[in-house]
């Protein structure tokens, strides 16, 4: 009788997490749809691995668009333009990217992060993967991998 108790207990307690799970994913899903004020593309802090042996070494300089950042937010405002013209306008929204950059400044593990309108992260995809090489990231004056993400702001 007690291991049928236990098991019930065990299938009642998976089930409130299981619910309370769902709620909080539907919760942040509307919440972010919300919460995104963002004008323009931006580019969000880059993620350098930093592995426990190399904790104390200096990285000397981030990954980098080729001619900064204000050339990126142009290439990314030019390109979601160009897919909202072929789409007429029909959508609009905003998608994060991630994706690595190599120690040869090649893009690679693209990835959406967030979504407003899952419709445009193909094209945002896209977009990401037909950037140009990168200027990659350095530390103690050696290039080193790292991971980027960027949004895509289609309006």
């Amino acid at each position: 009788m007690k291991k049928i108790l236990n098991q019930v207990h065990i299938k009642a307690f998976v089930l409130v997490l299981f619910v309370c799970f769902n709620l909080t994913a539907s919760a942040q899903n509307e919440n972010a749809q919300k919460s995104w004020k963002f004008s323009h593309p931006i580019l969000v802090e880059p993620q350098v691995p930093t592995p426990p042996e190399i904790n104390n070494e200096e990285i000397s300089g981030m990954p980098e668009f080729p001619g900064g950042n204000v050339q990126l937010k142009q290439y990314l405002e030019k390109e979601a333009h160009k897919v909202l013209s072929r789409r007429a306008g029909n959508a609009s929204g905003k998608v994060a990217v991630g994706f690595e950059v190599g120690k040869d400044g090649s893009l690679s593990n693209f990835k959406i992060l967030k979504s407003t309108n899952p419709s445009l992260n193909d094209d945002a995809l896209g977009i990401v993967k037909s950037m140009p090489k990168w200027k990659p990231a350095k530390r103690n004056g050696k290039t080193i991998p790292s991971k980027m993400s960027i949004i895509v702001n289609f309006e």
